[in-house]
């Protein structure tokens, strides 16, 4: 299959990004497109990752059915790097942009290992973590009539925050998923389709399962491979950087505001309010997956506002790696 693509356009920022102006530039770094800027990423990033590191990003990733596993231990021997992208699971593969990232990743792997000459792996992330239902827990259709239809499975009352992995679809899920095939067209790939959303979206699954299942199936073929936020090697990985972000989450905010300040002098709004005293981590307490808020007592989550200490956190994640999560 060829992947055809066009030049990139956006909006405020990321158009004068695109379009190299200096007023954007200073908050990307060099353009992408500026000479040897593939070759001196690669440079930074072997003074910083060795044989070992490679190796255990290796071991935290799923090789689908269709991607070529030797091209991981070539990753590994050979020096190679890795292109990221990802996304949050959503019912049924969530937005189409998710299947348009995984493809962007492939294209972009492929022209960087034409630069470097070492091998590049295509990754896509796949943000299990996150605690948001009402995002993740629709999808649309246009039916058979040309309809644009929603489906939602709206969830139990009691799930609460939780994070997405953690919620096990009920006999909703089925019932939602029956209407949602019956609005399909009929074709050659209606059969497959309709297995892999059964296999995947069934009760007793998960958002985040199911919509592994599928986009490993849709891009696994294309040589893209997967990891989830919650796999064990990389919250391994994880714990020192966790620790940092308790130890210096002031700073950190400092850091943010700083660049905030500066985006709105250059004439840019912002996308995302910085939190006061807030702490780029959520942590599982009595409400779900709570943000962390600096407090005088240590921290604070919110919404319980349920009050831990540094080493609260760090016994939490010791014991499970998963109720500790990044921003």
């Amino acid at each position: 299959m060829e992947l055809i693509v066009s030049c990139a356009t956006g909006k405020g920022i990321v158009q004068d990004y695109l379009d190299r102006s200096p007023k954007a530039l200073p908050f990307y770094g060099r353009h992408y497109a500026e000479e040897g800027v593939f070759e001196d990423k690669a440079l930074e990033l072997d003074l910083r990752f060795d044989q070992d590191s490679r190796r255990r990003a290796a071991d935290a990733l799923v090789v689908p059915v269709g991607a070529d596993r030797s091209r991981l231990e070539a990753f590994v021997e050979d020096g190679g790097f890795m292109v990221t992208t990802g996304q949050q699971p959503g019912l049924y593969g969530g937005p189409l942009y998710s299947i348009y990232k995984g493809l962007t990743a492939v294209r972009v792997a492929e022209a960087a290992e034409a630069k470097l000459g070492k091998p590049v792996i295509p990754v896509f992330w796949v943000a299990s973590d996150d605690h948001d239902w009402e995002e993740a827990n629709h999808s649309y259709l246009i039916n058979t009539e040309n309809e644009l239809c929603r489906f939602e499975v709206r969830g139990s009352k009691d799930q609460g925050r939780q994070s997405l992995h953690r919620i096990r679809l009920g006999e909703e899920a089925d019932r939602v998923l029956d209407d949602f095939v019956a609005s399909l067209p009929i074709t050659e790939f209606t059969e497959e389709l309709v297995s892999l959303l059964r296999a995947g979206f069934s009760s007793g699954s998960s958002i985040p399962q199911g919509f592994h299942d599928l986009l490993q199936h849709l891009l696994g073929r294309f040589g893209l491979f997967f990891t989830d936020a919650t796999d064990l090697t990389i919250k391994a990985a994880s714990r020192d950087l966790v620790r940092e972000e308790l130890a210096t989450s002031g700073t950190m905010e400092d850091v943010l505001r700083g660049t905030a300040d500066a985006l709105e002098s250059a004439g840019y709004g912002l996308q995302a309010a910085i939190m006061p005293e807030g702490v780029n981590l959520f942590v599982e307490g009595a409400h779900g997956r709570e943000r962390l808020y600096r407090d005088p007592a240590g921290f604070r989550l919110n919404p319980s506002q349920e009050v831990r200490s540094a080493t609260d956190v760090h016994a939490s994640f010791d014991s499970d790696p998963a109720s500790v999560s990044p921003n």
